[in-house]
């Protein structure tokens, strides 16, 4: 699957000429220091349990109900602003409402931690689990939407690219670091947003190890989750993303491979247009937006 309009978003927004777009080796379970956010991601499904770890992808499908749900820009939209790009631009009221819809509702944001240990070992979540994830490392997610997230107490993941940090408009290596301190977690999203489903050996070194090796020394903290560029991967993507060491990989609007769930788990994009009612019922659906568990991508 592919998203045009991301990609007109990002050569606008970045002041040097790059080959961009947004959407959409440990493999230990990261801690996470105290902040003003900290316990809410841990109390979510952060219960302690002896129960062995699982790699049967029957049993982790059977135990993949959990909506993932994908953001991207949160700002007011612009004169420029085309009416695909707005699909994917959040205006930070519209964010707001969007948690308010979802907390009123009795949906607990929580942790990929505590989704990982759900999936692997059993470990129990709160009723009506979900996760939020921001993509592409638009500093708007900093300066907009992680304000309204602490105010909520919601814990999130952020995928950002690496070639965009400290460019204008987007995150620095310090904002990074500071967010992981926030108790925000951070996963990869490549280095330049080139889809999985193209890469060769030299690729993956690229694109998913080094991006991995780099945010983990930013943060300090091992980066153990992934989010596939446009949410677009095939048969020859997960073993890619195992062998660059993520213990869990995100797609967009595709379906969850049965072979390997852990590196295919679906997300859904929110679009800032929904009404509350609509956006309850995108979130009842997911995780998988289809249910023939086919292969994604080419």
């Amino acid at each position: 699957m592919s998203h045009s309009s991301p990609r007109r978003l990002l050569l606008a927004a970045s002041a040097v000429s790059l080959l961009l777009a947004g959407c959409g080796a440990s493999s230990s379970t990261s801690s996470h220091p105290s902040s003003p956010t900290s316990a809410a991601r841990q109390a979510p499904g952060a219960t302690a349990t002896t129960a062995a770890a699982t790699t049967d992808p029957a049993v982790i499908m059977a135990r993949s109900t959990v909506p993932v749900l994908c953001f991207h820009q949160v700002r007011n939209w612009r004169a420029s602003d085309s009416r695909s790009d707005r699909g994917i631009i959040t205006p930070p009221a519209v964010l707001d409402r969007q948690l308010a819809t979802l907390k009123q509702a009795g949906y607990t944001p929580i942790t990929d931690d505590a989704l990982y240990a759900h999936l692997t070992t059993g470990a129990p979540l709160p009723a009506k689990p979900v996760l939020l994830t921001f993509d592409d490392g638009s500093e708007s997610q900093v300066s907009e939407a992680l304000p309204i997230l602490k105010r909520y107490g919601f814990p999130s993941t952020y995928f950002p690219m690496t070639i965009v940090l400290g460019k204008q408009y987007w995150m620095t290596k310090a904002q990074v670091k500071q967010i992981q301190a926030d108790g925000v977690t951070i996963g990869s999203h490549t280095y330049d947003h080139n889809p999985v489903t193209k890469y060769d050996a030299a690729a993956v070194k690229t694109e998913l190890v080094a991006p991995r090796e780099e945010l983990s020394q930013i943060t300090g903290r091992p980066v153990v989750d992934f989010a596939y560029p446009y949410g677009s991967w095939n048969r020859s993507s997960p073993p890619k993303v195992r062998s660059a060491g993520y213990r869990m990989a995100f797609g967009l609007d595709t379906p969850e491979d049965p072979s390997d769930p852990l590196h295919s788990y679906p997300r859904v994009i929110v679009p800032p247009t929904l009404t509350a009612q609509q956006l309850l019922a995108l979130v009842e659906k997911a995780p998988h937006p289809t249910s023939n568990g086919a292969q994604a991508g080419e």
